[in-house]
């Protein structure tokens, strides 16, 4: 079992998220649950037996449950569906061009630790996380 993203870049961004102004309340619980992931996969590289990482590949699925969970009660907060969420953040224009900009800078950031994806695998996720 290989994990397929970088865990110090996503700890670093979590990190670098928590401290800077930026996070609103809303917020919180993503990284939360990202800082949680992040230093399960850490775990799941240490770990020696086929059991100790199936135990750890599990707790890491039900942290990405919960993960969408997340993300489904905010989008009802919102009053938005998933795919309008989506939209409405690649849309540069729903944004100041400093705040647009730090978000490329973060999406860069993720495709990183994301293993380097492809724009192409980030809008199928995006796809996907809209039609759950």
């Amino acid at each position: 079992m290989k994990v397929k993203f970088n865990s110090e870049a996503l700890l670093s961004l979590v990190e670098d998220l928590e401290a800077s102004s930026a996070p609103q309340e809303q917020a919180k619980p993503f990284l939360s649950l990202m800082r949680k992931m992040s230093q399960l996969s850490f775990q799941l590289q240490a770990a020696q037996s086929e059991q100790e990482k199936g135990e750890i590949y599990r707790n890491l699925m039900g942290h990405q449950l919960e993960f969408k969970a997340e993300f489904d009660k905010l989008c009802k907060q919102l009053g938005m569906t998933p795919q309008q969420v989506c939209e409405y953040v690649e849309n540069p224009r729903n944004f100041a061009q400093h705040e647009w900009e730090r978000m490329q800078q973060m999406r860069r950031r993720v495709e990183e630790a994301a293993g380097g994806r492809s724009k192409r695998s980030a809008k199928a996720s995006q796809r996907r996380l809209a039609s759950l």
